[in-house]
């Protein structure tokens, strides 16, 4: 699934970003950051155990102003064996106030709640560490 190469940090820029977040590339998918990394590979675990599907990664939504909001995750988690909720999740160090003013946005116009999600970067070390060490296991 996941090869040793697959799991690494982009090079990083001249400038360094605002918030201090590393660009990280998993295969062919390339993330903002590590956390956001490390919760698509704890995704990719539930969609594999089939806690989840349907998942989408950086999904498009147009407000009818004319302004986008591009969530991080979106899919369907099972809530019984035949039910399954809807979940728009937005991985954050740092809630801005754009983003909070879009979340509104998604509410009003779309009803839907967007889920904010945190990880402690020990977790996120862990996780990508994980990933790297079960593609070498894999080989």
């Amino acid at each position: 699934m996941l090869e040793t190469s697959d799991v690494r940090d982009l090079k990083p820029t001249r400038r360094r970003g605002k918030y201090r977040n590393v660009k990280v590339r998993i295969g062919a998918q390339g993330f903002d950051s590590k956390m956001e990394a490390a919760r698509f590979l704890q995704l990719m675990r539930d969609l594999d155990d089939g806690f989840i599907r349907c998942l989408r990664v950086k999904p498009v939504y147009k407000f009818a102003c004319g302004t986008k909001y591009i969530p991080d995750f979106e899919y369907q988690h099972r809530v019984s064996k035949t039910r399954w909720l809807d979940v728009v999740e937005d991985v954050k160090g740092f809630q801005t106030a754009v983003f909070r003013m879009k979340k509104r946005m998604m509410w009003h116009e779309y009803a839907i709640k967007v889920e904010v999600v945190t990880l402690p970067l020990d977790v996120v070390n862990a996780w990508l560490a994980t990933a790297a060490i079960t593609a070498l296991v894999r080989r």
